[in-house]
């Protein structure tokens, strides 16, 4: 076998044998947070938080009730991209719900 071949097997373990041990070391839910942003864009994720994952169930805070609507009807979007990014995840379903924080000024959401 090529060097070159040995190498791009390589590269296709690397990542996954990382991230299982990262669920390991981590934990799932720091682990989620850590791609939080990439998995629901820089915007959605400054107003949302991943708080609690347990038994598949991912539990968000989110600071305003547009966001709120916006991210629960994006839900299983939001699940299917975690999964891609994440294949060893065990989140199934995600529960948006509001936080209790000092409210920030209304901004027009834009899906």
């Amino acid at each position: 076998m090529a060097l070159s071949s040995r190498m791009e097997q390589a590269k296709s373990i690397l990542p996954r044998l990382f991230r299982r041990s990262t669920f390991r070391v981590l934990g799932e839910l720091d682990v989620v947070r850590g791609y939080w942003a990439e998995t629901v864009g820089p915007r959605l994720a400054e107003r949302s938080e991943p708080v609690r994952a347990a038994r598949g169930r991912l539990v968000v805070e989110v600071d305003s009730e547009p966001y709120l609507d916006l991210l629960s009807r994006m839900a299983d979007e939001v699940v299917c991209c975690l999964r891609s990014e994440l294949p060893d995840t065990s989140v199934r379903s995600i529960e948006f719900r509001l936080a209790d924080v000092a409210p920030r000024p209304q901004e027009p959401v834009k899906p």
